[in-house]
């Protein structure tokens, strides 16, 4: 076999060996787990349900349902509640539910709220 042949037959399994190196890296890199909420979380609290904590941690709103002691709300609790971003829905109560909008930087200053009894969502 000639030098030059051989040279190129090295080349060609050399990049075939890197080219599979990088393709299993790649994979590796993907199987990786994701982390969620619960990860990321300066809170921990029992009133926010598993359904919440499971979602991505890059999760910037989440659309839940909060459950309060009693109804209507106060008008006090209702502004406090607005001004941290939240936005209910008080078309949507179903029983002591109520649909909301919730900025993750306040879920724990929601509920740290005794008003405030669970927060979940069906979002997957």
């Amino acid at each position: 076999m000639k030098t030059s042949n051989s040279i190129w037959l090295f080349l060609l399994i050399f990049v075939f060996v890197i080219g599979l190196f990088l393709f299993l890296n790649k994979s590796t890199v993907q199987d990786k787990t994701q982390l969620t909420l619960a990860d990321v979380s300066e809170c921990q609290s029992e009133k926010i349900e598993i359904s919440v904590w499971q979602l991505p941690a890059n999760t910037i709103l989440l659309n839940t349902f909060i459950s309060f002691k009693s109804f209507p709300l106060a008008e006090e609790l209702k502004d406090k509640i607005t001004n941290w971003g939240i936005a209910l829905d008080e078309n949507s109560l179903i029983f002591d539910y109520l649909w909301a909008s919730i900025p993750v930087e306040h879920l724990c200053d929601l509920v740290e709220l005794d008003e405030v009894t669970s927060v979940f969502t069906l979002n997957k």
